[in-house]
């Protein structure tokens, strides 16, 4: 048991360090484009990334998860499902083509470039990711935060040198730069994969070849449908805003966007390295280690949500007019909105994973079609009148649909007591001395509070009892190496 926490724990770690530097260079990214463009061609390049990524169901109709899933309960046949995930995509291609094609028509009343572009940046996204069925499935968490740091520091090199050297101020010059960015990442990630899978070309051919029978896709529907629903829920904000809102308000939503996306990356990280061991242990019938390692990984997520959601509403606000500049200095309702939506996804993404890890993606599909109906409603209403604060209230309405529906679910399978593993009383009242310490400070210096709240919040946790096992072990881990390698007493 002890090496097989330490694999978890070391693939916990690679994808903190992928998601952190996916976030980092995100985050510069983001910073840059949106200091140096016009609050108009940062909204309508926000637009055509958000656009692009609602097609990509399209042409994965669920084969990630599915062939994930499988890949992660049988492990002799990863290389394979990833192979098999490919040949969908080749399936696929026609008609996510001819749905692209249909949107413009109807839309821009073209096919110039931007849908050229638009074209190219959703097939080769979707290559990229379909390596997450190698590298999750068989816990390949060095090579995933390899690729993110290809794909990343690709991306902010071809910016920089765009913006600084070349004056580029055109939505669809930037997009042609993600494409070549997504490429490079993608071709790397498909060599790895094949080198670590073993995957040879007969082996590719003879999927290539097999037919998708009736099981197949009888498997593959709720997954497709799945993968739908959360790309829609996801990204159909930012469409809305496009359509019932103006530019600016794209600019806002995309600089909370991206604060809340990066924050994700975290719980992302720790269900990544998780969920295909639950997985497994579901497949060999280990009751005691599934729902054991259950209760650990909700641990560390819950605790994760609060300290975050927490922070974000004390400094969220100033620390964004600090790093984006002056134009985003006052997001004000908006901000604290979404900082709530941000700590019910962490709850989300933990129960969509552990659902489909289950096999009980069913109810994931349930779940996301009460909360986008719900979403898209609100945003009708609410965005032509309020805007992004609008879109924020639309968004935190929709999670407090969706996250009590899954938890129902998973409670039935796995126990209430294992949806949370901590005692979250002692939790609570960390929390309320530490918020209470942070505001007092506030009044003397936002940094000073900052820093005291974050380690207050810590240093509380461990005195009481409120701080997940895994990370006591962790600092233990750390201590250890330092003292071995550094001579620290």
């Amino acid at each position: 048991m002890s090496a097989t926490k330490g694999k978890i724990l070391a693939n916990t770690l690679n994808y903190i360090a992928g998601q952190g530097a996916m976030a980092a260079f995100g985050l510069v990214s983001s910073i840059v484009l949106a200091r140096y463009l016009p609050k108009t061609v940062f909204g309508e390049y926000s637009y055509l990334i958000a656009l692009a990524v609602l097609f990509l169901p399209f042409l994965d109709l669920g084969g990630h998860t599915l062939y994930a899933v499988l890949g992660a309960r049988t492990r002799e046949s990863i290389g394979v499902s990833w192979a098999r995930a490919i040949v969908l995509k080749i399936y696929a291609l026609p008609l996510a083509l001819a749905i692209m094609v249909g949107y413009f028509l109807l839309t821009a009343h073209s096919l110039g470039p931007i849908f050229i572009l638009t074209l190219i940046y959703t097939v080769a996204q979707s290559f990229l990711l379909s390596t997450d069925v190698a590298f999750r499935s068989a816990e390949q968490g060095r090579s995933w935060a390899i690729r993110r740091v290809v794909y990343e520091t690709t991306a902010l090199f071809l910016i920089v040198v765009a913006l600084v050297f070349f004056h580029v101020r055109s939505a669809t010059t930037l997009m042609a730069l993600a494409s070549i960015a997504v490429t490079v990442a993608g071709l790397w990630a498909i060599h790895t994969v094949v080198r670590l899978t073993g995957l040879t070309r007969a082996q590719f051919l003879e999927t290539c070849r097999r037919p998708f029978h009736r099981a197949e896709i009888r498997a593959l529907w709720p997954f497709a449908l799945n993968t739908t629903l959360w790309v829609i829920y996801y990204r159909e904000t930012n469409v809305l805003l496009e359509n019932l809102g103006g530019q600016t308000d794209l600019a806002d939503f995309r600089v909370a966007f991206v604060i809340m996306t990066s924050a994700l990356y975290i719980p992302k990280a720790v269900t990544w390295a998780t969920v295909p061991r639950i997985a497994f242990h579901d497949e060999q019938a280990d009751l005691e280690s599934f729902k054991d390692l259950i209760r650990r990984t909700a641990g560390v997520n819950t605790y994760l949500a609060v300290f975050l959601t927490l922070g974000g509403l004390l400094y969220g606000e100033k620390l964004i007019g600090v790093i984006f500049g002056h134009k985003y200095a006052h997001l004000g309702v908006m901000w604290t909105l979404f900082d709530l939506v941000l700590g019910l996804l962490f709850v989300q993404q933990f129960c969509t994973d552990l659902l489909n890890g289950i096999r009980q993606e069913r109810h994931v599909v349930y779940a996301l079609t009460a909360g986008i109906a719900i979403l898209t409603v609100l945003s009708v209403v609410l965005i032509p009148r309020y805007g992004t604060a609008g879109a924020a209230a639309a968004q935190l309405a929709a999670c407090l649909i969706m996250v009590p529906m899954n938890l129902r679910t998973l409670a039935k399978r796995v126990g209430v007591d294992n949806l949370h593993g901590l005692i979250l009383w002692r939790l609570a009242l960390v929390s309320a001395a530490s918020a209470a310490i942070g505001v007092a400070l506030l009044r003397v210096d936002f940094f000073l509070s900052m820093t005291v709240f974050f380690l207050a919040f810590g240093a509380m946790s461990y005195a009481f009892g409120a701080m997940p096992e895994q990370f006591i072990r962790l600092s233990n881990t750390i201590r250890g190496f330092a003292r071995r390698r550094l001579g620290w007493q």
